[in-house]
């Protein structure tokens, strides 16, 4: 089953979601009780096959749109034509003009976001496996969490590598079960 998320600006909420669901006749199915982690509200499209999910995630400051089922590519089109969605490219221009380091792990947060789980970029991989090796372990962390987003095969090797030889006995350990994870999950074992 195809899942996409689409990954909105900070001003965003449900009440926008809701809009366009209400305009489009996808019923809305329920709004989970909202954590300290996340709020998080669904819809599904009149035919039952396909899913809305808007979720404001609050540990990532974060407010994206998860879209799955059979017609996941289209409603997400539809939805990308309602919403001015934060793209690929405007995430690794976050990466590029990060001046902090805490400016930096948010716009990994929004790589992760925008990373499609079913289609590898090269280039979103390279911006993350580039991460990888810098010199604060917060960052590399946060290069890891990114992968549990992701989710793409290609990560494999460079989460050994950090699990294995990285400096930081914490990014050893969170690589070590973020590859334990996606092995058991994600790659079905592989």
């Amino acid at each position: 089953m195809t899942r996409i998320r689409l990954l909105l600006p900070f001003w965003m909420n449900d009440a926008n979601v809701d809009a366009v669901a209400q305009h489009r006749g996808w019923p809305f199915v329920e709004a989970r009780p909202a954590t300290e982690a996340a709020r998080e509200a669904i819809w599904m499209t009149a035919d039952q096959q396909t899913f809305i999910n808007y979720v404001a995630d609050f540990g990532l400051q974060l407010h994206y749109v998860v879209v799955q089922g059979q017609e996941a590519e289209e409603v997400a089109g539809e939805l990308e034509r309602e919403f001015p969605v934060i793209g690929r490219e405007a995430v690794l221009g976050m990466v590029a003009a990060a001046d902090t380091r805490d400016t930096l792990i948010h716009a990994i947060y929004h790589i992760a976001a925008a990373a499609r789980e079913d289609r590898e970029d090269p280039e979103l991989f390279a911006a993350i496996e580039r991460l990888f090796a810098h010199p604060e372990a917060d960052v590399r962390r946060a290069a890891v969490f990114a992968c549990t987003y992701a989710a793409w095969p290609s990560f494999r090797e460079p989460l050994r590598r950090l699990a294995e030889q990285d400096a930081d006995a914490d990014v050893r350990a969170i690589a070590q079960a973020t590859l334990d994870s996606l092995t058991s999950h994600a790659w079905q074992g592989g």
